[in-house]
């Protein structure tokens, strides 16, 4: 692969963790709150569905990242810290 390739995936790849940091955040400003009313209970669940699909995507990208990468072990290393954080 080309690293025009290497580079797009990367580039993908950032765009989908800065959506699910966006969800993170999201969460962090919801967490405080003792009980949430329908409007944001559903609001939750639309974003939660959204979430699970981006994780699907980060995973297929990372998978594809690792397969071309020549430091593999800091392909890995992206990956765990990825999925230390989510």
């Amino acid at each position: 692969m080309s690293d025009a390739k290497l580079k797009e995936l990367v580039r993908k790849r950032g765009s989908l963790k800065a959506k699910l940091t966006h969800f993170a955040t999201f969460l962090n400003l919801i967490q405080p709150c003792t009980s949430l009313n329908p409007s944001q209970l559903a609001d939750m669940d639309f974003r939660l569905g959204k979430i699970e699909s981006l994780y699907g995507e980060l995973d297929v990208l990372q998978k594809e990242l690792e397969l071309m990468s020549a430091d593999i072990d800091a392909a890995y290393s992206e990956r765990e810290q990825f999925e230390e954080q989510y």
